[in-house]
């Protein structure tokens, strides 16, 4: 996941298919989830409905799951 801090998008790379992703904010609300068809190994996420701030994304892949913490300027 890049660029990290990030401001109005984040890429994604995986070396499998990317199933989904989550953001979340940190009391735990699901602000936003994109699922992605297809099998694709990256996609673009735009960040311009969310302000300033920590968030975790979870990142759903054909090999399981995986969280980091994205701070958006």
């Amino acid at each position: 996941m890049f660029p990290n801090p990030a401001s109005s998008f984040i890429n994604l790379t995986a070396s499998h298919s990317l199933e989904s992703a989550t953001i979340i904010d940190m009391k735990g609300r699901m602000l936003s989830q994109t699922n992605f068809t297809g099998n694709a190994t990256e996609q673009r996420i735009s960040l311009e409905n969310l302000s300033s701030g920590i968030y975790f994304v979870t990142i759903q892949s054909d090999l399981g799951q995986k969280v980091e913490k994205l701070i958006i300027e």
